[in-house]
């Protein structure tokens, strides 16, 4: 059953995103209202190949048909929401129904990570009720949902309580049943298809391989392995059988990996990416390299435009190397590995592999969101999530945490440009990043002196001053550029993701370390346990002090 305390803090996290219902939402609202249209108004086999609208539907079945369900209801609100046509509609009927979806839906995140939550703390008594609480309300107002979901217009929550769902079941030492809920996120959304080397080698591990005392020989568990490999084949035939059987299969995959619309998104990504193609750009006009840069093409020069211009599509590099989808494939399945190494070590409890698999989950994303083939900024969620819940279970990582989540959320803001919305993005921002300043930091154990680091360990002096360098970042970008250069729309742009990439690639070389030096040193990680354990049965809950 739910604690009360956290049915309290839903509720008040779905009144506050309730105000913001008729704020702006970007172009990804006509998007699933377009979506709702199509999957109501016309046959399954005209899915993925009708075009009335440029929104066409590009997320795999499950997706269109959580889309077909809403639609259902939609339909009796307001017919006319799921008319298919080129020209957008929000009705104030269509606005609601669609924002309350995004709130109900992600009831499921909540649900999972409650349940989650309940597992790792429930053994400890009431004095970790303040991790408990910190991480419950760090989900329900969460910034980066908050203003991707509730503003700009997604489903993430939705799709992330499936994640959890499926990690929640490897707590429990379901692991059938933690790769069936991975299956059926890949067909809610395929950008998870990077998590799954993950899952595969995780499972294979920890659920399908016999190793005993790490003694040779291994034996294969051919029942569990039948088992898994049948399940999965199940939810995808359920998915795209329909589509199989229809002779619509090309089109399915055409939709869903568009290779055609270039290394990067309108609004860079902030990941390794980001500071290839500043890299080239300063390369090509410093003019210290002529031999390396191929100057004398017109259309290198006219794709070099295009890209520090906010568009999308494929473009030659001047002076480095041209990047293709092989290559990013390449280097992030080499940053990947780390993540697939941490899947192989054996825990005796489901609990302990249950912290693997999210370890690698947070690894393996965060390479793929560094790395990865036209990624969008709003992928970075998927670092963010998981590693909240390993903070607030190690106390290793919280200082980490705090400083990759201001980061990542501060990378976020540029989603959201409409003067009316800039005063609610900017303070609920800095407010946010104060709450879990406090929260984070009040429930680890003392570490070291001085201004953000009292609390928290791997949050260094150079750290530090990036994370204060947001401030007159913000003031350049939000206020400076815009009324010195306007004609300059994506440099506000460039800049924040270019000076967020470097924290976030700088801090995923250092979580890599902390996930091998756990690796290699059993014996640390039990003395932090122990350490922390001694802490809470000796310090209040500071949610109690005042009792």
């Amino acid at each position: 059953m739910v604690p009360h305390s956290t049915l309290l803090i839903v509720i008040a996290a779905a009144a506050f995103k309730s105000l913001l219902f008729t704020a702006y939402n970007s172009t990804d609202f006509e998007v699933h209202r377009n979506w709702l249209a199509v999957t109501y108004s016309t046959e399954i086999s005209e899915w993925y190949t009708v075009a009335t609208s440029k929104w066409t539907l590009d997320y795999p079945p499950f997706f269109a048909y959580f889309e077909f369900l809403l639609a259902q209801v939609g339909n009796k609100i307001d017919p006319n929401m799921t008319i298919v046509s080129a020209e957008p509609y929000a009705s104030p009927a269509t606005v609601y129904f669609q924002r309350i979806t995004v709130i109900v839906s992600e009831l499921l995140l909540m649900y999972s990570v409650a349940k989650l939550l309940t597992i790792v703390f429930g053994h400890s008594g009431e004095e970790k009720e303040p991790l408990y609480l910190t991480a419950i309300t760090l989900f329900a107002f969460n910034f980066g949902l908050f203003i991707v979901d509730h503003v700009h217009f997604q489903y993430n929550g939705f799709l992330f309580g499936i994640l959890f769902i499926s990690i929640l079941r490897t707590f429990q030492g379901h692991y059938l049943w933690s790769g069936f809920w991975f299956s059926i996120l890949l067909n809610f959304k395929h950008v998870f298809v990077y998590l799954a080397p993950v899952y595969f080698v995780f499972m294979l591990y920890h659920y399908c391989l016999d190793r005993g005392n790490n003694k040779l020989p291994i034996k294969i568990k051919w029942n569990h392995l039948l088992a898994m490999g049948a399940l999965i084949c199940s939810v995808f035939a359920i998915s795209i059988g329909p589509f199989i059987l229809l002779g619509k299969l090309p089109d399915l995959l055409s939709r869903l990996f568009p290779f055609n619309r270039g290394l990067c998104h309108t609004y860079w990504a902030p990941n390794f990416w980001a500071l290839y193609n500043i890299a080239d750009k300063a390369l090509s006009t410093s003019g210290l390299f002529p031999r390396f840069c191929s100057k004398g093409s017109q259309e290198a020069l006219d794709n070099q435009v295009s890209m520090t211009s906010g568009l999308t599509g494929n473009y030659q590099h001047l002076c480095l190397p041209t990047i293709r989808p092989i290559h990013t494939a390449f280097l992030t399945f080499a940053h990947i590995i780390p993540g697939l190494v941490i899947c192989t070590g054996l825990k005796t409890s489901p609990m302990d592999s249950g912290f693997v698999l999210v370890r690698s989950i947070v690894s393996a994303a965060w390479a793929s969101f560094l790395f990865g083939w036209h990624v969008h900024e709003k992928a970075v969620l998927v670092i963010t999530l998981p590693l909240l819940i390993l903070a607030v279970v190690s106390r290793r990582l919280r200082g980490l945490c705090f400083y990759v989540s201001t980061i990542a959320h501060f990378s976020l803001l540029p989603l959201i440009f409409t003067p009316n919305e800039q005063p609610v993005m900017l303070s609920f921002y800095l407010l946010y990043t104060l709450v879990q300043y406090v929260l984070l930091g009040r429930s680890s154990i003392p570490v070291k002196d001085g201004l953000l680091v009292k609390y928290w360990r791997h949050l260094t002096i150079l750290g530090r001053i990036h994370l204060f360098g947001l401030i007159p970042l913000l003031f350049v970008t939000r206020i400076a550029l815009p009324l010195l250069y306007p004609r300059f729309e994506f440099l506000p742009l460039m800049m924040t993701s270019i000076y967020c990439a470097v924290g976030l690639l700088v801090s995923f070389f250092i979580y890599t370390w902390i996930n091998f030096s756990w690796m290699w040193n059993e014996k640390l990680v039990k003395e932090e346990e122990e350490m922390e354990d001694a802490y809470y049965e000796t310090k209040a809950s500071f949610f109690k002090k005042n009792n």
